[in-house]
């Protein structure tokens, strides 16, 4: 899990890489490894909010779910 350190303004886009501590924000939870068949759930909250579920199959690729 990862808290921004302040106010993030503007709407720059971001890509957000498992394991790896995007700019701007802290880390309060180190990431875990993923298994294979798993589901996990992608969250935003506060100044935008949304989700993303994905999945990883059993040969390893990471696929939306569904």
């Amino acid at each position: 899990m990862v808290h921004p350190r302040s106010v993030l303004r503007g709407t720059q886009s971001r890509r957000i890489v498992y394991g790896e501590e995007p700019e701007g924000f802290e880390v309060v939870d180190a990431a875990q490894p993923q298994e294979r068949g798993r589901l996990y759930r992608i969250e935003v909250a506060r100044v935008a909010a949304g989700s993303l579920r994905f999945v990883v199959g059993q040969d390893g690729r990471v696929r939306p779910e569904g």
